[in-house]
Formats: structure tokens, sequence, C-alpha cells
């Protein structure tokens, strides 16, 4: 079987999601949290339904609700292309499998994957980091039963007859069984023989058990007043602790003090400092009223000048809702500026200036510039590992080194030149003269620039270990300078682009975020700049319009709210002046604030009684005191309330605490608990009883219960036989499926010593079994698998499996799914499982999921199929 193409519903974080498969070596790449897993999970829904939701394990349901499911496509190689629908809120959630002539069920996507099931799916075609550490997976047992379940080992004629014998004895008999003859036979051969011994023992017993089952009614009827009674202590309990914020509430509420006035002495002092406030208040404004009328020079002048520009007086007093306005934005703005300090630390941080603010690069700046500085760096570091290679004396890869580096005579591109030359100059003896000519200058020129090239190639090769070296220094002496170079042609680009001088490629990835803050803010703060400058002209015009009754009014160096009632008083004593003349009114309002005087002092007087009385020496206090007695009858109010609760449900004769609450209550439900244990035991024991003395008194003889037996001994016999022969055929198959398995076990080693070979480099050759333990070996020693690195240990655990899946190459059960397994790997061991998994592509489909970019680096090498689960991955 092998994967076409996926088309994701609904699942997990995916929605409307269409993924194509290769038939070969595939990697599915993205970073962390994009998908990947999901993905795969998504596969195993198709094939196998959806997994169940618990703590420890996500179903992958929508959170939005959206529908849960999709669709697969897969290659089966007997029945050809088939569609997989599984949708949750559709068919219960089981699939339809969809061919060219028909829709199918469940059933039969279970034949098909056969012998393919979840847990071989899981644990043999998929591999991940932790099935990787789990060793115990390696043991020789272990490797037969899988074997087995695959029939890997040649056996699947023999393995489904197995199935079919264990099916017809599971029909016979199961060893939980409820429906199967046999089991019910011997189930109804049990009750009979009871039956029988009951009969036996029924006069005997019968007595004793009715003695029992009154016994048993009586501490039955006790127990079920003491569960009354501790119903109902637990009852008020539980109201005691439903209540208990209140009952705290009432305890605090008793322990503030008494208020030291009457009701009634509060109601009459309330209203005299009511009173002497309004007197108070009136005292000030005629003051303020008076001092305004004092403070004009000529009260008809400023009639005259009133007339004059009453409406442009008028007209400014309109704007004050708008001008009060003004000035609580200015505020606000004002505010907001000064909260705006994260483009000042930004700018400290990278050296960057308003006055000559950043650019921000381009997306494809970005991308072009860092990918070019990774790969020179890439590269520099690639020449500094052989550059030290070769100048440790020590070092095991030197040989190796050298040998790579000497290039065979057939592989160097002038041999081919040579080649051609020569070709060319013996194909002008055989054409006519007009090609002649053309074939020996080709040729000529060939042949030239063959020799030419040879003997330059010849004059740089060497495998010399010094020789090698230089040269190496000399190619890093270069790359460095190729590397400083493009850092300080990037380095202009961002000094041209007003990024400061902090700013490299090093920490670019890093600025580029603080850069968009940067840009923001610095645009946020601009804006507030623009309002706050208009706002300002705004009000600075507003008070130039007010220039003109400076002359008449105090309002040059007053607050723009407090100019308002100053104008707004001098436009009502102006509507009043044709009636009274300035002097007058002075007299007026002279005479109204001695009687405002007068009433302030007597009622200063009546409240000098009370104030001595509860020692009071301001007036001032009385607010504070009148609003404190309040608060206190308030809360003696809210006290008396809550006591006719408090008293109903709590008792009086102890102190109750919150620990001591919540101890009765544990105590009580307990109790409640046992009794109640205790009374159900006793009310089954008291059933079983009655049920035993009611089959007591039902008719029949031992002769016929006799009869009965024999009757049904005869039948379990048979049913015996038939259920034998079964299983005799299965444990016999099952011994020749197991002999099968162990001589695929060699194969399955030689395969995996090969594959291990490959990936370790030709230092390990051999993966065998020594007394059940798992070994890998070299030409000069073994090795336990505990022995080795965590790396080569992972290797190991690779190879088994890519052995057991080669073994199943001509049936091809289903794709390999590799998750990350590599995390122990450097990149040496990376390139070269890449390098395997592209030649075991080859013959089986692999889908890697991975969100490593030296994995990515190598598929892109070797020019395998990519699938990118984001655009935004670079």
């Amino acid at each position: 079987m092998k994967l076409l193409k996926a088309e994701i519903i609904g699942f997990g974080k995916w929605q409307n999601k269409e993924l194509n498969f290769e038939a070969g070596n595939q990697l599915i790449f993205g970073l962390n949290e994009e998908g990947k897993s999901t993905i795969y999970h998504f596969i195993r829904a198709m094939l196998f339904g959806f997994p169940t939701k618990n703590k420890r394990r996500n179903d992958y349901a929508p959170q939005d609700g959206a529908a849960y499911g999709g669709r697969l496509w897969i290659n089966h190689p007997v029945y050809g292309e088939l569609m997989i629908e599984r949708l949750k809120n559709k068919n219960q959630g089981k699939a339809q499998v969809f061919t060219q002539e028909s829709v199918l069920d469940e059933a039969f996507l279970k034949e098909c994957l056969e012998p393919l099931t979840e847990e071989i799916f899981s644990n043999v075609f998929s591999l991940n980091q932790e099935q990787l550490t789990n060793l115990q997976q390696l043991e020789e047992e272990t490797l037969h039963e899988v074997l087995i379940s695959l029939g890997a080992s040649g056996s699947g004629e023999v393995y489904q007859l197995r199935q079919q014998f264990m099916a017809e004895s599971q029909q016979i008999y199961k060893r939980r069984g409820q429906k199967q003859p046999l089991n019910q036979e011997l189930k109804e051969w049990q009750a009979l023989e009871s039956k029988i011994l009951e009969k036996q023992q029924q006069e005997q017993l019968f007595g004793e058990l009715s003695q029992q089952q009154k016994s048993l009614q009586t501490e039955m009827r006790q127990l079920k007043e003491k569960i009354t009674l501790a119903e109902q202590q637990l009852n008020q309990l539980q109201q005691q602790q439903l209540h208990w914020p209140k009952y705290e509430e009432w305890q605090g509420l008793s322990q503030q003090s008494e208020s030291k006035f009457s009701e009634a002495d509060l109601i009459e002092l309330a209203d005299l400092y009511q009173n002497y406030q309004q007197a108070m208040a009136k005292v000030d404004e005629l003051m303020q009223r008076r001092e305004a009328l004092k403070q004009i020079p000529n009260g008809m002048q400023s009639f005259h000048f009133y007339l004059e520009h009453e409406e442009k007086i008028k007209a400014l007093l309109k704007e004050e809702g708008e001008i009060i306005s003004l000035e609580k934005r200015l505020q606000q703005l004002t505010e907001q500026l000064q909260a705006l300090q994260k483009p000042v630390e930004i700018a400290s941080k990278w050296g960057w200036q308003e006055e000559r603010a950043p650019k921000q690069p381009t997306p494809e700046w970005q991308a072009s510039v860092l990918e070019q500085y990774q790969q020179l760096q890439a590269e520099q570091q690639q020449l500094s590992a052989q550059v030290a290679v070769m100048s440790d004396p020590n070092s095991r890869s030197k040989n190796h080194f050298l040998q790579q580096s000497a290039t065979g005579f057939w592989q160097r591109p002038n041999t081919w030149v040579l080649v051609v030359g020569v070709l060319c100059f013996l194909a002008g003896f055989f054409l006519d003269s007009s090609l002649r000519i053309a074939a020996f200058g080709i040729g000529g020129s060939a042949l030239l620039v063959g020799v030419c090239w040879l003997a330059f190639s010849q004059g740089r090769e060497s495998n010399n270990p010094a020789e090698v070296a230089t040269a190496l220094q000399n190619d890093l002496a270069k790359k460095d300078a190729e590397l400083a170079a493009y850092e300080e042609q990037a380095l202009q680009q961002l000094q041209a682009a007003n990024l400061g001088p902090h700013v490299n490629l090093a920490n670019l990835t890093t600025a580029l975020p603080d850069l968009e803050i940067y840009l923001f803010y610095l645009q946020q703060q601009q804006a507030l700049l623009k309002e706050q400058t208009e706002l300002t002209s705004q009000l600075a015009d507003f008070q130039q319009r007010l220039d003109f009754l400076t002359p008449w009014l105090p309002i040059r160096n007053v607050a723009t709210k407090e100019q308002f009632p100053l104008i707004r008083e001098f436009i009502d004593m102006m509507s009043k002046m044709p009636e009274e003349a300035p002097a007058q009114k002075m007299l007026q309002l002279q005479k109204e604030w001695q009687e405002q005087k007068n009433r302030e002092a007597q009622l200063l007087a009546e409240l000098e009684p009370v104030m001595s009385k509860y020692q009071i020496a301001y007036p001032s206090e009385l607010a504070i005191i009148i609003e404190d007695e309040k608060m206190k009858q308030r809360m003696k109010q809210r006290k008396d309330d809550l006591s006719l609760l408090i008293h109903e449900i709590y008792p009086q004769e102890e102190q109750i605490t919150k620990e001591l609450l919540d101890t009765k209550m544990q105590t009580a439900l307990t109790e409640k608990v046992q009794l109640e244990s205790q009374y159900e035991a006793y009310l089954q024991e008291e059933k079983e009883i009655h049920v035993q003395l009611t089959l007591m008194q039902e008719d029949g003889t031992l002769d016929e219960l006799y009869r009965q037996r024999t009757a049904q001994k005869a039948e379990i016999e048979a049913l015996a036989l038939a259920w034998g022969s079964s299983r005799l055929a299965d444990n016999v198959l099952k011994d020749v499926s197991t002999e099968l398995s162990y001589q695929q076990l060699p194969q399955l080693l030689e395969q995996a010593s090969r594959y291990l070979a490959l990936l370790t480099n030709q230092q390990y050759q051999k993966i065998r079994f020594e007394d059940n333990i798992l070994t890998v070996a070299n030409e000069t020693a073994s090795f336990s698998l505990y022995d080795l690195s965590t790396g080569t240990k992972d290797q190991v655990v690779m190879t088994i499996r890519l052995a057991f899946l080669a073994l199943e190459a001509q049936r091809e059960l289903a794709p390999v799914m590799i998750d990350d397994s590599w995390l122990h790997y450097d990149f040496k061991r990376k390139q070269q499982l890449a390098e395997v998994l592209a030649e075991f592509g080859k013959s089986h489909q692999i889908i890697c999921f991975s969100s490593d970019r030296e994995m990515l680096h190598y598929y892109q090498e070797l020019q395998q199929p990519i699938c990118l689960l984001s655009e935004t991955t670079f």
C-alpha cells in the first residue's frame, strides 16, 4: 500500500489542507508547532479510526467546532486506487472506502490492510526518537514475534489458517466469553451442580437462612435510623459551610464598637450641620459677588462695554464645552507622550536617531543577504574543520580525506575533453573536405585545451598531507577574506539604511523585531505630537480672542476652566445693571452677606452643645463623624439581620472555627459513607438469602436434577472435543510459523548489518545475537548495545527497522513514517542517513517529518522531494 494524497477537512490545527505524497523518499519540513505530528496522526486515524480523547491523549478534534475528519487516497496492490473517507459526524465515525465501481465499509478496509494493524503500524512502520531509546524492543524473541505478525517469514498462509482455527475454537469457547455454547453449557453445569447441592442441604439450610434473614432485617432497620440522623447532621453542617462567609461577617460586625450617638441625636446633628454648611456656602457666594463688584472701576462704563460686545462675549461663553474638551485631550496627549519610553530604550540600545530614522529592509533583501551569509559561514566552518583534521597528526580521518581528495582519472572533466578531441580528429578522416577542416579544428582545439588542463590539474593535485594542508589553509584564508568583504558590504548597506553602528549581520535577526517596534512607536509619537501642536494652537487662538476682556475682567493669569465662571458672572451682573446701579447693588449684597453671617453664627451656637457633649473641637470634623456614625448604624442593622440566620444555623454554646467545621464535615461524611456501605452490604446479603430461600421453595426433585446433569454432561463432552481439535491444529501451525520465523531471522540481521555499515561509514559491519543479547562488531572487536554511544545506538535501531521493512519489500504493507529520529546524530551521521534513506526510497515509500535544517539541506543536495508546511519557514 502506498499513500497518494491526503485531504484534511478538519484535524487538529489543519483545516481544508491538501497534501500529495511521493512514491519514494519524501521530506515534510516544518518548524515546531506547524502540524507535522498532526499529519501523521491524521493518516493513522484515516486508516484505523479516530483516537479516543483523555487526559493524556489528544483526539485532534478542531477547537472551533468545524467538521472533524478528511479523506486519504491510497494505492493498494490488489484493489488499485482507493479513497478512504472518515468523518466524525458521518456514518458514526466509521470509514467509507470508494472504488471506481462501489462504496465499501470499515470491514473491507480492515480486510485490505491485513495483516497490518494499528499496533504494527505504530511500532514497525513508524519511527520516532522515543522508540529509538527503547532498547527492550531489540530482544531476539521480540524480533520473532514481529516477523510472525507481519508474515515476513513467508508463512502468510499458515498465519491465515491459524486465524481460521482460532476463530472456530473461539466460536465454541472463550476464556471470558458469554455467548459461546461451551461457555453457556459450563455455566449451566455449575448452576445445576449448585442447585443439586442446595437441594441436598435444603432442609437443614432453609431454617438457618430464615433466621439469618430476620437478623439482617433487624440490623438494617437500625442502620437506616442511624443513616437518617447522619444525613440530618451532614445537612446542618453543609448549611453552616454554605453560610460561613456570612458567619465570619457577623463575627466581624460583633466586634465593632457601638455608636455613641442616639438615632434622634444623629438626625438632629445632621440637620443642623447641613443648615450650617448651606449658610457658610451662601456667605462665601455673597462675598465673591461683592468682591467681583468691587473690581469694576466704573459700573456704567462696564455696562456700556458689555452692550457693545454682548454677542461676542456670549459667543465665547458658548465655546466653554469645546475648550474644556480640548484641554482634557491636551492633558491626555501629554500623559501619553510621557508614557512612550519604548522608542527611547530601543534607540539607545542600537544607536538609532530620530532625525535620521532607520529604514525597514525589504523581506527579499533580508532573505537574500542572510541566506548568502549563512552559506559563506557554513563553507568557512567546513574548511576550518578540514584544516583542523589535516593539522592533527593523530587524526583518523586524515587518510580518508586524502583518498576523497584524489579524483580518479576517468572522473576528471579534462579526461573527457581529451576523449572528445581525439574522436573529432579521427572523424575528420572519414568526412568530406568541407567538414574535414572543421573536425580537425575542433579536435585540435579540444586536445590542446585537454592537455593544458591536465598539466595544470596534475600540478595542483597531490596526496602529500603537507601540500593538502597548505592548500586548505590557503582556501580558508580566501574564504575568510570573502566572508569579511561580504560582511563589510552588508554593513555599508545597513548604515545606508540608517540602522546605526551597532547593527551587523550577526545580530540582524535580533535587531529587525526591535526596528519594527521602534518604527511603530515613532510613528505613534509623531502622530501624538502633531495633534498636541494643533490643540495648543487652538487654545492659544482662543486666549487671543479673550484679550479684549482683560481691562474689565481679571482673567489674564487665570486657568481656562476658571475664566468661564468669571465671564458668566459678568454677563449675569451686567444683565441686571439697568435695574439698579452698582452702588445700590453693593449695599444690597452687603446687607444679604451680614444676614447670612448672623445666620451662620446662630447655627454654630446651636451646634456648640452637641459638639461639647461629644468632645468635637471643630465644625469641620462633623462631616467625618456623621458619616462614621451612619456607617456604624448600617453595620448594626446588618448585624441584626444576620443574627436571625446565624442563631438558626450555628450552635451558640460553642465557639466554632473554619478548621473545626471542616473536621466535623469530614467526620460526618465519613460516618455516613461507612453506614451506607454497611447497609448496602447487609442489603446485598439479605437479597442473596431471599433468592436462596425462593429457589429452595421451588418445585423439583433430586432425580429430575440428576437426569438433567447426565444429558448436559454429554453435550459438554461433544463441544469440548470440537474445541480441542481446533486448538490442537492452531498449536501445530503456531510451531510451524515460529520455525519459519527463526529461518528468516538471519536474513534480517544480514540486511541490518549492510545498513549499519553504510550508516557508520564501515566503522561497524555486523549485527548478531549472542546469548539473546544484541551486539555489533567490526573487524577487530564485538560490542554490546549498551557499550555504544547514544548516536550509534540510534543507528543500530534504525538499521533493524529498515531491515524489517526490506523483508516486506514485495508486499509493502505501509509507507515508512519517520519523525525526527536523529536527535543524537551529528552532521556527518545525518548526511549518511539521508543518503541511506534516498537509496531505501527507491524501493519503499518513506515520509520523514522534520524541523532539522541540516536534514533539509541534505535532502536538497540529494534532490529528494520536499514539502514545506509554511512559506515563512525561511
